[in-house]
């Protein structure tokens, strides 16, 4: 990771992961609106416990001068030790300090299987996690879950699903309530594609009023 200045200037080049002899990839970064916090959000391979289905989503904390916030939590509904993987991490921070992070799970761990469900869990400010993670919605399709945070605590994810025959664009709401326990609104299909062919490769934004738009492939 290098921070750099809007005059120009840069810091070190700063390890995030722990070190280890396997890959970190698809790195999700986000900051916190209002502030100088951010977040970043990424997969370890083989990290969990050795075993080829074992890759991780890891996130970490950073204040506005560079310095960890926390150490790096495994964002994964079966642990630290289980078999299976978690992958495609996106993260979201709202104004309150409450980070999101979308990810990826196979359904069927154990068999290493191509049907994976879309989660997301979230963090408090101070880094203290949800009891369990969100099932947001199916995925036959290893695509990433791009998710947004509004700033009166709810938040938006989109995914790919295949269900009415094609690969579609889907997104969902999640009103905020205490303790998070959100309410989810029915997913609503986003494309209008009357031709086939499958969506994918979503994007994601939202503006301060909790608006959101989405594009795709």
């Amino acid at each position: 990771m290098v921070r750099f200045g809007k005059s120009g200037w840069s810091t070190p080049v700063t390890q995030v992961n722990r070190p280890n002899n396997t890959s970190q990839a698809l790195t999700s970064i986000a900051v916190r609106p209002g502030h100088a916090d951010y977040v970043l959000a990424w997969a370890s391979a083989q990290q969990d416990n050795g075993s080829e289905f074992a890759d991780g989503v890891y996130v970490k904390s950073y204040q506005f001068d560079g310095v960890m916030a926390a150490g790096p939590s495994e964002t994964s509904p079966y642990g630290s030790v289980a078999i299976g993987d978690q992958s495609n991490p996106a993260a979201a921070v709202a104004p309150d300090g409450t980070t999101y992070v979308a990810y990826q799970s196979p359904r069927n761990p154990a068999g290493g299987g191509t049907v994976y469900d879309v989660y997301v869990r979230a963090y408090d400010a101070a880094g203290t996690a949800n009891p369990a993670p969100v099932l947001v919605g199916t995925s036959n399709y290893h695509l990433a879950a791009p998710v947004v945070a509004a700033s009166n605590g709810s938040f938006v994810v989109a995914w790919t699903d295949l269900i009415a025959g094609n690969y579609d664009v889907y997104a969902r709401r999640y009103a905020v309530a205490p303790n998070f326990a959100w309410t989810p609104s029915s997913a609503a299909v986003v494309n209008e594609n009357t031709l086939g062919g499958a969506q994918y490769d979503v994007a994601l934004a939202m503006n301060a009023n909790g608006e959101y738009a989405l594009t795709w492939t």
